[in-house]
């Protein structure tokens, strides 16, 4: 008896044993390389929960195959470790590192922690007259005698400058901003100073877009020019656009100018209205009135003055009803 193959059947064969040798392949290489993305324990020693905290935060994740470049490692860790003790005011902190059992054991020694002298904190301009700032300075307090904490620094110094970019200081600096730390007798100073500027207020409003008159536009705007400037007054201008039901669409570019000698920030909003006509069809069914149809007609903009219209007809069985809405807002449209 004589077998045959056809050069299609053994290349057949061949495709197939290719495959099923790199599938086992891949299913190797994940086995073999699959523990050196696992993570590897850390174990804090000697420290209070908020210094262990820091550390375990500020070392983050080890995997297996950092664990295994032990200098590397430890200077990595070493870097780590000083940033995570120094936030807190300890300047004095000594460690060991462990890393002959499988896990990392970090083995603190805090120290004295540095605290506070009385801080320097100071508002220069038309800011110090706002109770917004100082209520900031409040809920960021810095208080002598208290363990220093560099990231309660940080965080009044990011707060002042963000308040005060949203109330319109955008000329806002900082004079003076320093942390200094005495490590020979454990004490610290901030100074933090900042001149605020003249704030700037809301300048022109421009529209571009629409078929809406300019003066019906104008109406919408919910601040008048010269008032102080505020980010989140203009946020609520954008966001009640949207809510007339007017626009599909709305962008404001803002452009800071010095005009008569006030500063202003003029507004450029462009808009693109909704579609004339909107449509839509409901269908349902239920065991009490049958099947039922719905049809909803809506006109969001009419003419120039913001007039609107909306019809509904609803029929089924046993009732059909037919509503119509004609709205023409009057001299606050917003509301």
């Amino acid at each position: 008896m004589k077998l045959k193959h056809s050069d299609h059947d053994l290349s057949g064969v061949v495709a197939r044993y290719s495959i099923f040798n790199r599938l086992l392949f891949l299913v190797f290489a994940i086995v073999v390389m699959f523990p050196a993305y696992a993570n590897v324990d850390i174990v804090i020693n000697g420290a209070d929960e908020a210094l262990t905290a820091n550390v375990e935060e500020n070392i983050g994740k080890v995997v297996d195959a950092e664990f295994r470049r032990n200098r590397m490692l430890e200077s990595w860790m070493s870097s780590k470790i000083t940033q995570a003790v120094e936030v807190l005011g300890y300047y004095h902190c000594e460690w060991r590192l462990d890393l002959s059992s499988g896990t990392i054991a970090v083995d603190l020694t805090p120290g004295v922690a540095t605290v506070l002298l009385e801080p320097d904190i100071q508002l220069i301009g038309p800011a110090d007259n706002l109770p917004a700032f100082h209520e900031i300075i409040k809920l960021n307090a810095l208080v002598a005698g208290e363990q220093l904490d560099h990231s309660r620094y940080d965080a009044l110094k990011k707060a002042l400058m963000q308040k005060a970019q949203g109330l319109g200081f955008f000329d806002a600096v900082y004079r003076q901003a320093e942390l200094l730390v005495n490590v020979q007798d454990n004490t610290a100073k901030i100074s933090l100073i900042m001149e605020s500027g003249d704030r700037y207020q809301f300048g022109a409003v421009s529209f571009e877009g629409s078929q809406l008159a300019e003066e019906f536009l104008q109406s919408i705007v919910p601040f008048k020019q010269h008032d102080p400037y505020e980010r989140k007054k203009l946020a609520s201008f954008r966001r009640k656009l949207y809510e007339t039901g007017y626009f599909s669409s709305v962008s404001i570019d803002s452009q800071r100018i010095i005009e008569d000698g006030l500063k202003q920030v003029n507004l450029s909003v462009t808009t693109e209205d909704s579609s004339q006509h909107q449509f839509e069809v409901g269908f349902g069914f239920d065991t009490d009135n049958g099947p039922r149809v719905r049809f909803n007609w809506d006109m969001p903009v009419i003419g120039t003055r913001g007039h609107s219209w909306n019809s509904t007809i609803e029929v089924s069985k046993p009732e059909q009803e037919v509503s119509a809405t004609y709205r023409i807002p009057l001299s606050e449209p917003l509301t």
